[in-house]
């Protein structure tokens, strides 16, 4: 159990990251990649898995059940926290991604139990946040995001995902900045821009996840860097998405951003928050 502890305890911290960027945003990928396979077909009298903190115990055990119940609810706020539309995310999750679907092959997605109700969640978030009406009645292959709805790089010009394209913050302008690789001479172009509702400062759109190649070859995030210094911003979901007050939806106390406690302050800024958040984590020891 203590395994499932530490991953818990690993996500509230990824969580308070502010963004996820860079090496956080890996970090959370390499959660899910480690907590999937840990997760069990709810069938009575699985076999155990030797590969994580599986018990002997399935679905049909109280003990079983539970820890199941953790590993589920990990994989879904970490899922809900990640943009499955982005390209290199997709590939860097691709395995991960098919054995849950593998799993979720095997689920009956009818039935009204709680755990049911998680399968749904995990289903609606690897099938694109849709879950079609007959998905509750047998079992499909997984629903792939259209390449044209992913961001990335065609014919060295960058655009980002259908979502990102969707917000009234962002546009097309006419003129294309080029964007240097921070660790190789790479070079692609964007002409995709963010303007901020309240001060009306445009940046340029940047993907978040940086030079691929350079990120696989060396290991971390390779940003890209406007060349012409104009301000760039991420291709983030949370860092474009802006409510009517003119904020990040994520730090509106008005309209109840998630990143707001019930304390009615930034969550990772919150003393009382963190004081809590170390109770648990001795409590779990």
């Amino acid at each position: 159990l203590k395994w499932i502890d530490q991953a818990e305890v690993e996500l509230h911290r990824l969580l308070e990251d502010d963004g996820l960027e860079g090496v956080a945003g890996d970090r959370l990928c390499r959660l899910v990649r480690r907590v999937a396979a840990w997760l069990h077909r709810p069938v009575a009298h699985a076999a155990a898995q030797d590969s994580g903190p599986v018990e002997a115990k399935d679905d049909s055990g109280q003990k079983g059940s539970q820890l199941q119940k953790r590993i589920r609810g990990v994989l879904i706020t970490a899922l809900q926290n990640i943009d499955l539309q982005d390209e290199n995310t997709l590939n860097c999750l691709e395995s991960a991604l098919s054995f849950i679907q593998g799993l979720l092959d095997q689920v009956d997605l009818v039935s009204p139990t709680a755990a049911t109700r998680q399968w749904r969640q995990l289903a609606s978030l690897i099938r694109g946040g849709n879950l079609r009406e007959d998905d509750t009645k047998t079992s499909g292959r997984q629903k792939r995001v259209p390449r044209a709805d992913c961001s990335g790089v065609l014919d060295g010009a960058y655009h980002p995902n259908k979502r990102v394209k969707g917000f009234p913050t962002v546009f097309q302008g006419d003129n294309a900045i080029q964007l240097q690789c921070s660790s190789c001479p790479a070079t692609i172009s964007s002409s995709w821009f963010f303007r901020h509702p309240g001060t009306g400062q445009v940046h340029v759109l940047v993907p978040e996840k940086g030079h691929y190649a350079c990120k696989k070859r060396l290991g971390n995030t390779s940003p890209w860097i406007p060349a012409s210094g104009v301000p760039s911003k991420l291709d983030r979901y949370d860092f474009l998405n802006f409510c009517h007050h003119m904020r990040e939806s994520r730090y509106c106390k008005l309209c109840g951003g998630r990143n707001i406690c019930e304390h009615q302050k930034i969550r990772h800024s919150c003393g009382t928050c963190r004081k809590l958040a170390r109770q648990r984590a001795e409590e779990k020891k």
